[in-house]
């Protein structure tokens, strides 16, 4: 079971939780909980498609 779990997924958890420094949560129900987590992930989605972009405007320029 070990050998077929995805790598990929927990790159993500370790660049949210060392670079970006969110080690715990600070709500206290799972909703929200989950509403929390899904603000942290938006915002790593954010600063990749942005890093993307920089890249891209970089090579074009």
């Amino acid at each position: 079971h070990r050998s077929r779990r995805p790598i990929e997924p927990e790159a993500v958890f370790g660049d949210i939780k060392y670079n970006h420094g969110f080690k715990r949560f600070r709500l206290r129900s799972k909703a929200k909980v989950i509403i929390e987590f899904g603000l942290v992930a938006l915002a790593h989605n954010i600063r990749k498609w942005a890093n993307i972009r920089n890249e891209m405007n970089a090579v074009i320029s």
